[in-house]
């Protein structure tokens, strides 16, 4: 109890970190603050592990926030060709995620790895089928975060050290664990609460994004790291538990993962990249019509920094309904914002060249802008094409 009194009264006494004025809000995740059973599939990937009681007491952590029944189950080990280090790519363990057992909107599949060679660290990613997926990259080195000058950078370094020097690596396993599981709550909720990748500003938080002056000078009130959730992003969940009415979201329940874009743009009325990625979603779901809605909002909301993404999105959509001239305006408008969208070329020189309407022919046009395509494919890397 003493040290219960001490996180409270001390540790939330440290300043938090600057909130990064790009994040947007986030709704919290209903199925999994709601649930009433989530299930935790555990994959090791080419005998990847996790010391027992870390990943046990990490669950546990995850457990105290869910109101109903969390359950722990094995999935299929996975044996994958690996690197001259042992290591495994994002491209694997997607097809790893793919083949999960358990993949309602209220499961988490953790996939412990022994390594991955083109990411240092771990991750929580969404998945657009249902549930999340958490990948565990063995715990890498202390990554202080850098201040701004040169005295705390030195402070941060020395914080860094420190922690990897007296926080054993099981708790520091248990950290990470727990770390990637809480965000898939999706808290902290508002974003003057939100540092850079939707972490929490507060460093007594487990949501807090690496180790610097204010992670140690708040370990040394709590007596040790953060283990759990800060207060403030406690009372999200519990206030979005609230506006729920204490309905419980069940195992079979249907789920939209549209129900979060959506969140996302009521959330964000004056950003465009939240509409931009509704629309995407709107597309693949041949929604063509909200779609285009999406990505002229985004136009209106974000000009200039996402013009060639929304125009070049928003032609292959009025290409699809056979609007011809809109296709054409919005592939030039994206050309005028990037003149190396090849991808942009392409389509617009096909319709110029083979449009099923002759109208809209320009053999000329189409030639020119070819050639343009053309010559920019040969100034691209392979890996670019």
């Amino acid at each position: 109890m003493f040290r219960l009194n001490l996180r409270l009264n001390l540790g939330s006494l440290v300043p938090p970190a600057p909130a990064d004025p790009a994040e947007p809000n986030w709704p919290p995740y209903g199925p999994l603050i709601n649930a009433r059973l989530a299930t935790i599939e555990v994959i090791r990937i080419n005998g990847g592990d996790s010391p027992t009681p870390a990943l046990a007491k990490a669950i546990e952590t995850f457990a105290r926030h869910i109101p109903g029944k969390v359950e722990q189950v094995e999935g299929e080990r996975a044996q994958v060709d690996a690197d001259a280090n042992g290591r495994v790519t994002r491209t694997q363990v997607n097809a790893i995620i793919a083949r999960r057992r358990h993949r309602r909107a209220c499961d988490v599949a953790i996939l412990l790895t022994p390594g991955l060679s083109d990411t240092p660290n771990s991750y929580c990613a969404d998945i657009p089928d249902g549930g999340h997926a958490i990948v565990i990259n063995p715990v890498p080195g202390p990554v202080p975060r850098p201040g701004r000058r040169l005295a705390r950078r030195a402070l941060d370094e020395i914080a860094g050290w420190s922690f990897m020097l007296c926080v054993r690596y099981p708790t520091r396993r248990r950290m990470l664990l727990a770390h990637e599981l809480l965000h898939a709550l999706k808290v902290p909720h508002r974003r003057e609460r939100s540092a850079t990748g939707h972490h929490c500003t507060r460093p007594d938080c487990i949501l807090y994004p690496g180790v610097d002056w204010r992670s140690a000078l708040a370990g040394l009130f709590n007596l040790g790291p953060p283990l759990d959730l800060c207060r403030a992003c406690r009372e999200e969940i519990a206030s979005a538990r609230a506006a729920a009415g204490g309905v419980y979201f069940e195992p079979n329940d249907a789920y939209d993962p549209m129900v979060h874009l959506d969140g996302m743009v009521r959330l964000n009325p004056h950003s465009a990249l939240e509409r931009i990625y509704r629309g995407q979603a709107r597309a693949e779901r041949n929604d063509r019509a909200g779609a285009i809605a999406d990505f002229t909002d985004a136009l209106r909301l974000g000009p200039g920094a996402h013009t060639a993404k929304c125009r070049f999105n928003r032609a292959g959509l009025h290409a699809q309904d056979r609007r011809w001239a809109e296709a054409i305006a919005d592939y030039e408008a994206a050309l005028a914002a990037d003149p190396a969208h090849r991808r942009a070329l392409e389509n617009v020189t096909w319709i110029l060249r083979e449009c099923p309407d002759e109208a809209f022919r320009d053999a000329a046009k189409a030639q020119e802008l070819g050639v343009r395509a053309e010559r920019l494919a040969g100034q691209q890397p392979p890996a670019l094409r």
